[in-house]
């Protein structure tokens, strides 16, 4: 199967090509999914026929058919925070292309996401952790999630434009939490950046003194007895005694 998805940023050459040439198959769908600052995903449906892909910014110079066998596309190099129009259309790679020749299948207009928060590291407290980022220009504010094992995203904190930290308090020791930053930018609609990859951490406290010690005289010796505390949410290594 070959198909063909011209993909281009919003402009007037954009606008006038969706204006001279209507989608031609009112059964076909062309969603876009999976849209991150850099990449997204086409899926074309309710369409059985030969067509390819390629990608434009800003003008109609597409580039070459690209052979495939799926009716899915993957698209990456991306830029952050921009409209594009995704156009779906017949064409036949082993002929000659010829601008504005083939009839347009379906069109999508979709926008990639803000930039990635970048250089999210994060410190461990006694029931909280602290969380760092690098900070990103025109940023209004960031969320700051997080979650324990396999919940789903639910706590979220929100931070203003100058702050590039943030305590998550009331956590448990000993628990592994994951953490995750992303900008915002208020408009009509809300802007909203990629997810920062996630960081990983455990709270932790001063492990609670030993109980129970006991003292047992030998032969120029002593031996020691005791029953370990709370350990305050991380493995004890060792013990020293004086």
């Amino acid at each position: 199967m070959v198909r063909n998805v011209r993909f281009f940023a919003t402009g007037m050459a954009a606008l006038f090509y969706l204006l001279m040439f209507p989608a031609v198959s009112g059964a076909a769908e062309l969603s876009v999914t999976n849209i991150t600052a850099t990449t997204a995903r086409l899926t074309l449906t309710g369409y059985t026929g030969e067509w390819s892909y390629g990608l434009g910014d800003n003008s109609l110079d597409w580039s070459d058919c690209n052979n495939t066998d799926t009716y899915t596309v993957d698209l990456t190099g991306l830029t952050p925070d921009k409209q594009y129009y995704a156009l779906a259309y017949e064409n036949r790679c082993s002929e000659p292309y010829v601008p504005f020749g083939q009839p347009l299948i379906k069109s999508r207009l979709f926008e990639t996401l803000l930039h990635q928060v970048g250089g999210v590291s994060v410190a461990r407290d006694d029931s909280a952790v602290q969380v760092s980022w690098t900070a990103q220009s025109n940023a209004a504010g960031y969320h700051v999630e997080w979650k324990s094992g396999a919940q789903e995203w639910s706590s979220t904190r929100r931070q203003t434009a100058n702050t590039t930290s943030a305590t998550i308090p009331n956590l448990t020791n000993g628990t592994e939490y994951t953490v995750r930053v992303r900008q915002y930018q208020t408009g009509t609609p809300t802007k909203y950046g990629q997810w920062s990859d996630t960081v990983t951490v455990t709270p932790s406290t001063t492990p609670a003194k030993p109980n129970g010690l006991m003292v047992t005289g030998g032969n120029a010796s002593l031996t020691l007895s005791w029953t370990a505390g709370s350990n305050g949410g991380s493995a004890i290594t060792g013990w020293k005694y004086i």
